[in-house]
């Protein structure tokens, strides 16, 4: 026993001293350089900071707030360290004394608030501009308008294609009851929709074609439509990945702002209430040797702003550039009201004289403006049996007597077949046509069916 518990003890003893040599090994080879390698960095940031070249930097971030009275653009900041050659450590003093020079930076958050807040803020809206489309082969001209007032929308769209002397109008309004839709299906035949219940198409076209303050990110996007960032900035801000940059950058001279997300960025001008002024859509491009690059595709250059109050600035000119469909366009304000009183009529009467009108809801069909048409019919029924007065607003109590007078009046049902042919001043020419047609095929049969009894017999 008690040689066995020497050996034990004697071994144990060796393991000990073992660890204790591995211990100082330790500490020579590796505590002793982080030890130097501290006492080194410490060495290196006070010399650093003594440097003449980063007291120069420092002293030039300054004198150029002063002077400007904005601070150094990250450009000019780049171009000073690459002069002065600057190590990675005076750089990085030299950033914080930039980054010490600007105003208090805007936060995710507060950016955020802001742009619901302006957005907010606009209660009516009324604007008339001018484009031109350059795609491909073609080039698109058009003139627009575009108006809210609260719930109340109108979309129109003007458009005529170089060397075409065809011309397309298109609009589309919400009275905050009914839908209304208008296009031409000829230069000067026009069909109408008329329907509660039609919001998600009308409004996804309407929002997508021609929603002017889109453009500016100052609407939000609907939760059916799609959302692009350049297109919704209180969107994009709501995304994990996106981030607003500490440093300011300077576009055409003005102090900016840049929100991104890696792939995407808008670029916000600081002077204005962080209005959007560009923003970029990137991809990543690999060269051959596998080192990649962003490339853009998709630029929007706003200017010429206008100071509508309320931290709302709107441009008179946006110029988009769609460079992966090589697609560009410009775009001119010609009229521009916010938060004026906007007229009633503007979101109900869009339909023409003359128009076909379909009415989704009650299924009918007429023309308007035509004496005879369904239409008129109708509400003089209404009218002579004392059902509405001649000015109707409840629409759907005027749905529920207009069935009940179509029960009584079914003559009024049988015209609506007719109505887009006879009322729209149409000549009777087809249905003359298709009845010699069938009468010529009945004869023909009849002949035949003689000449094969003569056979027979």
């Amino acid at each position: 026993m008690f040689v066995g518990r020497s050996k034990v003890n004697k071994e144990y003893g060796m393991n000990k001293l073992t660890f204790i040599k591995a211990i100082l090994i330790l500490y020579v080879f590796v505590g002793l350089p982080i030890a130097k390698g501290n006492e080194d960095w410490n060495s290196e940031v006070i010399k650093a900071l003594n440097s003449p070249s980063l007291n120069t930097v420092i002293e030039e971030i300054k004198r150029y707030k002063n002077s400007n009275q904005i601070a150094m653009d990250s450009a000019t900041f780049a171009n000073l360290i690459k002069e002065r050659k600057l190590n990675s450590i005076e750089i990085n003093f030299a950033y914080k004394e930039l980054i010490k020079s600007q105003d208090p930076i805007i936060s995710k958050e507060q950016l955020k608030e802001l742009y619901n807040t302006k957005i907010e803020s606009i209660t009516s809206f009324d604007c008339q501009y001018s484009s031109t489309l350059k795609e491909k082969d073609k080039v698109t001209f058009r003139k627009n308008r575009f108006a809210i007032d609260g719930e109340k929308m109108f979309s129109e769209i003007n458009e005529k294609i170089e060397g075409d002397n065809l011309s397309l109008i298109k609009r589309g309004a919400f009275d905050g009851i009914t839908w209304r839709h208008l296009q031409t299906i000829e230069t000067t035949k026009f069909i109408g929709e008329v329907s509660k219940n039609s919001k998600d198409s009308i409004e996804n076209e309407i929002y997508q074609e021609n929603d002017f303050l889109k453009l500016c990110s100052l609407r939000k996007t609907p939760e059916n439509i799609i959302k692009l960032p350049a297109y919704d900035l209180v969107h994009f801000l709501e995304q994990e990945a996106t981030m607003v940059q500490e440093m300011r950058t300077s576009e055409d001279g003005d102090d900016c702002l840049v929100v991104t997300d890696g792939a995407n960025e808008l670029i916000l001008d600081v002077n204005k209430d962080f209005s959007l002024k560009k923003a970029r859509f990137y991809r990543i491009v690999r060269d051959t040797n596998g080192f990649s690059t962003r490339e853009i595709i998709f630029e929007s250059i706003i200017s010429d702003f206008i100071n509508c109050g309320n931290g709302i600035w709107l441009p008179k000119k946006i110029v988009v550039n769609d460079l992966a469909n090589e697609r560009s366009e410009i775009i001119e304000v010609l009229n521009l009201k916010v938060n004026s009183v906007l007229e009633e009529e503007l979101f109900k009467n869009i339909f023409p004289q003359g128009t076909v009108i379909n009415d989704l809801d009650s299924k009918l069909l007429y023309v308007l403006g035509y004496p005879n048409s369904v239409e008129k019919e109708i509400d003089d029924l209404l009218i002579s049996e004392n059902l509405i007065a001649s000015q109707e607003t409840d629409f759907d109590e005027k749905e529920k007597k207009t069935e009940k007078v179509i029960e009584k009046n079914p003559k009024v049902v049988e015209k609506t077949e007719n109505v887009a042919t006879k009322n729209d001043g149409y000549e009777e020419e087809q249905d003359v046509l298709s009845n010699t047609l069938i009468g010529v095929s009945l004869f023909i049969l009849i002949c035949g069916c003689a000449v094969i009894i003569l056979k027979m017999r």
